[in-house]
């Protein structure tokens, strides 16, 4: 208001103008306490990453659209006046909309990796903690079958003496149930 200059025909005029600028100022810091309550919904990186930034903006917008039309209906003169307050207003809340959602952006991208690698943290020591078991357990395997392997060397030929003499006594009685059908 202090460096605009103004033609004002009546009093009337004036009073109207300095009114349309308070509603205009009104307008424009209740759309700075939207802004300001969408700051404190998200401030911290789990909240934020429940709303995306193409959200947030439709969000916005349509409290932007409402404002707007409050504004609308709120302002006095004549229509050439009025649309030219919208106008003004209009600008200014378009620019306080872009800086938010800019930041909104940001703080989402940073969000989005603190979450990244908050789970590839998790990730990691799950998978670390497996690698850890399945070493344990691979050695645990290698000393079992180790022992498992010099007994059976240490048996080898015991174990394949006692199956030879057990295919020999199968055959052994299979002959004799040959033998034994055939003289009948």
């Amino acid at each position: 208001m202090k460096t605009t200059e103004y033609g004002f025909s009546s009093p009337l005029e004036m009073a109207i103008t300095l009114n349309n600028r308070m509603e205009l100022e009104n307008i424009r810091n209740q759309f700075h306490e939207i802004l300001q309550q969408e700051e404190k919904n998200s401030d911290n990186f789990v909240k934020i990453l429940k709303t995306m930034p193409k959200e947030m903006k439709e969000k916005l917008e349509l409290s932007f659209e409402d404002l707007l039309a409050l504004c609308k209906n709120k302002l006095e003169g004549d229509e050439k006046k009025k649309q030219e307050f919208l106008n003004l207003l209009s600008n200014q809340l378009q620019e306080d909309l872009e800086n938010y959602i800019s930041g909104y952006e940001k703080k989402f991208k940073t969000s989005a990796i603190k979450a990244g690698c908050a789970v590839g943290a998790v990730g990691i020591g799950l998978a670390g903690a497996v690698v850890g078991a399945g070493m344990a357990t691979g050695a645990l395997l290698s000393a079992g079958a180790a022992a498992v392997a010099v007994g059976a060397v240490a048996k080898a030929s015991s174990f394949g003496r006692r199956r030879s003499s057990r295919v020999q006594t199968r055959e052994y009685v299979l002959r004799k149930k040959n033998k034994s059908a055939d003289g009948h």
